[in-house]
Order: C-alpha cells, then structure tokens, then sequence
C-alpha cells in the first residue's frame, strides 16, 4: 500500500506537520494544565513555531483552536483563515474553522450571526464535496439550523436583516424560516 505524502505550500508533509502540531500540543498542553493555567506561554509557544513554520497547516489549526478556547475568537477566526488560505481543502481546518463559527459570537449575543451560519454552510458544504465521507462534517452540518430555524433564536443584529425591521419573538417569527441568503417566508 502506498502512502500519500502532499507537501502543503512549504510547510513540510501533513505528516510532518502534523508530527510538530503533536509535540507542540504536548509542550501546550503542560503549561495549560499548570495551577493556574500558563496561557501567556502557550500562546508564546505557538506564536515562536508559527514564527519558525508559517506555513504549517496544522500547527496554525492546534492554535485557532487554543485560541477558540481561550476566548480569542477573532485572533482564532484569523489563524482559521490562514490555514484555509495554505491549504483551501483541508477537512481538518474546515471543521475546525466551521465548529468556531458555529459556537456563536463573544460580544454577549447568543448564537451565530446569520453571516457565520453562510460561511460554516458554505466551508462544510464545500469540505464534502472533495471529502463525502468526512463524518464530523456531516455532524456539524446537521446540526446546523435547519430551514424552519426559529428566527427567535438567532441574535438580535440578525433579526430583520433581509426583511426590514422585525422584530421577531416566538410568536412573531413563526412566518419566517433562515435561509443562506437570510429570511424568508415560510411555506406551509
């Protein structure tokens, strides 16, 4: 049998990359289980690998989602974004990237914006085109909210966004479904 080795725009084989994700996470993962936590060096640590790898897929992923955790959306968002950026197919970073986008916003709204519910759809969508049997893809996509989504739900700075002013609760919203392109009538 055959092994596929694809070098990543510079950064080494997924399997090297992956090889210096594993060790860095180890190194991380100490400093993180210290009392109290050391995140200053994790993210020192991550930032001097990335410094010396730039290109390494998998080690910007391990840190999108250190940040992700720490609370750092936006900072976790960018290393998403650079990772796609290196390697646009790599199911990994998708869903890594997707279960991020997915999780809601930090400025105290709950919920996904409907515009990180387009780019999570759209990531998944496209991660199982080149990766049908990608599962935790499917998983996230069918968690994602579906058609009869209660517009209820999603964040205020949603509400109304394709259809003016509404000004939606449970009773109101019961006439509108989420789409990718936003609101629209529901069809009953």
């Amino acid at each position: 049998v055959a092994k596929m080795v694809v070098n990543v725009e510079g950064g080494g084989s997924r399997e090297e990359q992956a090889r210096k994700a594993i060790t860095l996470l180890k190194k991380t993962n100490e400093l993180i289980a210290m009392d109290p936590p050391d995140l200053r060096s994790a993210r020192a640590e991550f930032q001097a690998t990335l410094d010396r790898d730039p290109k390494n897929v998998e080690v910007r992923r391990a840190f999108g989602c250190f940040l992700h955790g720490a609370g750092h959306r936006e900072d976790s968002k960018a290393q998403f974004e650079r990772a796609l950026a290196l390697d646009p197919t790599s199911a990994e970073v998708i869903c890594s990237f997707s279960a991020l986008l997915l999780s809601g916003s930090t400025d105290g709204e709950p919920g996904p914006s409907k515009e990180d519910l387009s780019q999570a759809q759209s990531l998944l969508n496209r991660c199982l085109q080149s990766h049908p049997e990608n599962k935790k893809a499917r998983d996230l996509l069918s968690s994602m909210p579906s058609k009869e989504y209660d517009v209820g739900m999603l964040s205020p700075r949603d509400k109304g966004a394709d259809t003016g002013q509404v000004q939606a609760d449970h009773k109101e919203s019961k006439g509108l479904q989420v789409t990718a392109r936003g609101f629209e009538e529901r069809k009953e």
